[in-house]
């Protein structure tokens, strides 16, 4: 009985947690002509399948997926990887995608651990990994176990999975708002919007104490960075978090950053919420941002990031108590380049600014309280050389945000309706592969074939929300189509017709008993 207890445990978890499938979201050639498909084994003899791109740079770049779907669903995280000229190996952990086993919080390491080392000697090239959201908190885990030599690891949106249970156990939500308010570079300050995932809600006290028993079960080796710091104070990380995001706030990278004891680097992506949404809006300065990293992380050496100074701070205000400081950027280094553009964030008073300061430039933010935190990142790209791209958009960037809020929440009849709001837009095929993800599974929750969602066996919601997935798949002719197997659109069309099918059975059945009773 005490041996099967893990294995029970693991198993509620896994499936209560992860929100893998086995679609195929993508096809490999589509990145690059130097791609192949690989395979390889865990410790545990699970055998995994990826992509293997090989790039012009010495260096292995290993992307870690989210907890959605598989990695063909982050297509453009792999893309931008590609981009930055190293070899990169997509794959899927155990139970995700391709790859065999059942889903299981605890292979996850293994499976990241088992790609690290086909990387490292298929190659024999020096191994960086790249997470996403649960990815991102496995690659931090595996470096920090050094099971396999890492050179860097870049973490979009990781958290502490003690501290987003005591936040859910709290208030409903993950994690703690510790700053209420932010202004982004373009300025209006505004309050923060967080998914409502539960109704409960406990005193603090109960709260933290039932988070670090319920954490103290959860069979995930990655669930805990705070005890990560000390084993990765030699390795360079890059952490990347959206400021909006309502699912996992950005005070879980904030936290993490200020624990770090090596190299490290910070960036808060200003008016972004969680994956996949940096990749849609902020893309050519991640490419620039990912590339750099990568170089210095793989030559040994990260460049410090610019030093802020207070210029001024003025005293409070005595009708609103407001602190008003005055800040700029430290003189380079004799030598140095100009530090250019850069992104400024600081906090303060349960307030977050974000201002952009280029060169000798100063800027006056307003705090209701002392500064807390000075976080400073060079940017690379001049954004106003361009256009926007189309899913900037304000109509289409909030349809997006409506439609993931609607999804965490498991809002089903909200979800179609704003899908069906998102259909009237004027849409670009990048985003229109995100919703209709989305799409999907509200379909799929709609058929209950969802477990996460409470909402089952309504036949006319299942249609409606097939058609739009597939108006939306359709609409770029290079996604997997219907006639390949194990790709999303041949899934909904089959369900779609078998939902037609029994219509029409329904309807004949009903016809001869009219017909019976008139006679």
């Amino acid at each position: 009985m005490a041996q099967g207890a893990p294995e029970v445990l693991s198993r509620f978890f896994s499936r209560r947690s992860l929100l893998a499938d086995r679609f195929l979201y993508a096809l490999p050639g589509d990145l690059s002509p130097n791609t192949r498909d690989v395979f390889f084994w865990t410790r545990s003899g699970v055998q995994l399948r990826g992509w293997f791109v090989r790039g012009s740079k010495p260096g292995v770049v290993v992307f870690c997926p989210g907890n959605t779907a598989n990695v063909t669903a982050h297509f453009e995280y792999v893309r931008m990887a590609v981009e930055t000229g190293y070899s990169v190996l997509a794959f899927d952990y155990q139970g995700f995608g391709r790859s065999d086993g059942e889903l299981d919080l605890r292979a996850i390491s293994s499976s990241v651990e088992a790609a690290c080392e086909f990387a490292a000697s298929h190659t024999r090239e020096p191994v960086a990994l790249f997470g996403v959201s649960l990815g991102a908190q496995v690659a931090l885990r595996v470096a920090a176990s050094q099971s396999t030599p890492v050179a860097g690891v870049v973490a979009e949106g990781a958290a502490d999975i003690q501290w987003m249970l005591r936040g859910l156990f709290a208030a409903g939500s993950f994690g703690h708002l510790k700053y209420r308010k932010i202004e982004g570079p373009s300025g209006g300050l505004k309050p923060r919007h967080q998914h409502q995932l539960s109704t409960l809600r406990l005193p603090r006290t109960l709260a933290i104490a039932l988070a670090s028993a319920a954490s103290a079960l959860y069979p995930f080796p990655a669930k805990s960075l705070r005890g990560l710091s000390r084993k990765l104070a030699s390795t360079p990380i890059f952490l990347i978090h959206g400021v909006e995001d309502p699912l996992l706030p950005c005070e879980a990278a904030l936290e993490f950053h200020d624990a770090l004891l090596g190299p490290r680097r910070l960036w808060l992506i200003p008016g972004v919420a969680h994956a996949q949404e940096p990749v849609l809006l902020a893309r050519r300065e991640y490419v620039l941002e990912l590339t750099r990293f990568l170089d210095e992380a793989f030559c040994g050496f990260l460049v410090p990031s610019p030093q802020v100074k207070i210029v001024e701070i003025q005293a409070p205000d005595p009708q609103h108590g407001y602190v008003r400081a005055c800040l700029g950027l430290e003189e380079p280094a004799r030598g140095a380049p100009p530090h250019g553009r850069v992104l400024l964030t600081v906090a303060g008073g349960g307030v977050l600014r974000q201002a952009i300061l280029n060169g000798q430039d100063r800027v006056s933010m307003d705090f209701p309280g002392p500064i807390e935190r000075l976080v400073t990142l060079r940017l690379l790209s001049q954004l106003e050389d361009s256009p926007p791209p189309a899913h900037l958009i304000p109509g289409c960037r909030s349809a997006l945000r409506r439609i993931s809020q609607l999804s965490s929440e498991r809002e089903a009849s909200g979800l179609e309706a704003a899908l069906e709001d998102y259909l009237g837009l004027d849409r670009q095929p990048t985003t229109d592969l995100f919703v209709a993800m989305f799409a999907l599974r509200s379909a799929q929750a709609a058929l209950g074939e969802a477990p996460h969602w409470e909402e089952r066996g309504r036949p006319a919601a299942s249609r409606r929300c097939l058609e739009r997935f597939l108006e939306l798949w359709t609409a770029d002719p290079t996604r997997p189509g219907e006639d390949i197997a194990g790709s999303p659109a041949a899934w909904a069309r089959a369900r779609l017709n078998s939902l037609q099918e029994g219509n029409s059975t329904r309807l004949g059945g009903d016809c001869k008993k009219d017909l019976r009773s008139s006679s």
